[in-house]
């Protein structure tokens, strides 16, 4: 099966732990959710300024949450594509946030940078 969405290539693919759903992010921008068994577009998710480096599902499964070269956080609701939260400026990352890792059982996410 071919997934089509982003304009440009992907960054990265995270699988949700209890579904046939995929989270991928693209040098373009964006960020899209899929139906890994029928290649359905679920939901796309946009508004970093740069490239979707890094990011993943939640430990429960219940929000999105992205990286980006644009030295930005997004945590994303999945059913309605909007921004709960951004975290980015001072104090927060100075370059592209290529990396995300979560805690398996408390709200902590990670975020590494160049």
């Amino acid at each position: 099966m071919i997934l089509e969405g982003p304009s440009q290539d992907i960054s990265f693919i995270d699988w949700h732990k209890k579904g046939n759903v995929i989270v991928c992010g693209s040098i373009d921008g964006s960020a899209w959710l899929f139906n890994a068994e029928t290649g359905d577009v679920l939901q796309t998710f946009y508004g970093h300024k740069q490239e979707v480096s890094c990011g993943g599902f939640t430990p429960n499964g219940k929000r999105v949450i992205t990286g980006s070269h644009d030295k930005s956080l997004k945590v994303w609701f999945p059913g309605s594509g909007k921004v709960e939260f951004t975290i980015e400026g001072y104090n927060f990352h100075t370059d592209k946030i290529i990396r995300v890792a979560f805690h398996k059982k408390k709200k902590i996410v990670v975020a590494g940078g160049l």
